[in-house]
């Protein structure tokens, strides 16, 4: 438990550096003379959509490495473990069929959003490669975590991320990037350069092995793989797309769309805030939860189980509070755009 607790610990420092530099981007996203509603908005958007294309193309891979990593480590030597190679594959076969039902359903995406989120409409294929880095991304992250580098993916995903965020955005506030088009052409490959980073970070640690033979702890345990992986592939669709389609509603229905995305998105990350401690614990238990449940200890899984939840509770009641209680006066002391206060009252039920 002390090593989950150090590595949360560690984990969640991490994530609130990430979420210090996302709160600085959000600041010249939304501060006065810099970026115009529409304009955040459509980041928003473009996440929204990438993280759904994603959750459709993983095929629930991450939940494969979850379960059956410490079957394939414990009874395969590295250069023959070829789970990481079928994860890999698997995904990205899954996203050429995400982007084949792109393209086909491009007239849905104008009939839908082509009046309220022109933009969306204009840089619709930009989104792609954006999905694809978060697809190969989440692959790679799952297989870090269990290798017990969650620190490593946490700084990635949320501190990586964030700066190529800031860099863009200073370069477009400086002029050196000349207009918005440039800018929302190169935000498209962000996912693509951290998943780059952490792929040749494990090649050059040597941390990855590709074979495309197939293992004896694939062939024995398929069926359970298949499984599982129909079982919490619907799962995962259901969960994603709750978690991403009311933007998607607003960007094609509400007038203005990507405008009042953008509104929605700032409570969107001041909520995300609050989950900062469980990303930090999840990511440091997952290997441990994993290999609990090959040896059916329950004792362990219990105590695991047990005391991040209480851990989480308080920390995460205790962020709500303060982000709420002075939601609107930071806004105003910052002069963010007046339009953000309307982001108060959902950031109180998307917090709840």
């Amino acid at each position: 438990m002390s090593t989950i607790r150090r590595q949360s610990i560690i984990s969640s420092v991490v994530i609130y550096i990430g979420f210090a530099v996302g709160l600085l981007n959000t600041y010249f996203f939304t501060k006065q003379g810099v970026f115009t509603e529409a304009e955040y908005g459509l980041t928003t958007i473009f996440i929204a959509i990438a993280t759904m294309m994603s959750a459709f193309a993983v095929v629930a891979m991450p939940s494969y490495i979850y379960k059956f990593y410490h079957y394939y480590n414990d009874n395969l030597p590295p250069r023959k473990n070829d789970m990481i190679t079928w994860a890999l594959l698997v995904s990205s076969i899954g996203f050429v069929f995400v982007m084949i039902a792109g393209l086909a359903l491009k007239h849905l995406v104008i009939q839908k959003f082509g009046t309220n989120s022109p933009q969306l409409v204009l840089y619709y294929y930009w989104i792609f490669p954006l999905g694809l880095g978060l697809t190969i991304y989440t692959i790679l992250e799952a297989y870090t975590w269990n290798l017990g580098k969650p620190v490593l993916t946490n700084f990635i995903k949320e501190v990586e991320w964030r700066l190529l965020i800031t860099i863009l955005i200073v370069l477009f506030v400086t002029h050196t990037i000349k207009d918005y088009d440039l800018f929302i052409k190169l935000y498209a490959f962000t996912y693509p350069a951290i998943a780059v980073t952490l792929f040749i970070y494990l090649v050059l640690t040597k941390k990855v092995h590709f074979t495309f033979k197939i293992s004896k702890v694939s062939r024995r345990f398929f069926k359970q793989i298949l499984r599982l992986c129909s079982f919490v592939y619907a799962g995962t669709l259901i969960f994603t797309v709750s978690q991403v389609f009311d933007t998607i509603v607003i960007a094609s229905l509400l007038k203005d769309g990507p405008a009042k995305a953008g509104i929605f998105g700032l409570a969107t990350i001041m909520t995300s805030i609050i989950q900062a401690p469980q990303r930090g614990i999840v990511s440091a238990s997952i290997s441990h939860l994993s290999k609990a449940w090959k040896e059916k200890n329950m004792v362990w899984l219990q105590k695991i189980y047990q005391r991040s939840s209480i851990n989480q509770l308080i920390f995460a009641c205790g962020i709500f509070l303060l982000i709420w209680l002075n939601f609107t006066d930071g806004i105003n002391t910052f002069k963010l755009k007046p339009a953000y206060i309307d982001a108060a009252w959902i950031f109180f039920l998307l917090g709840l």
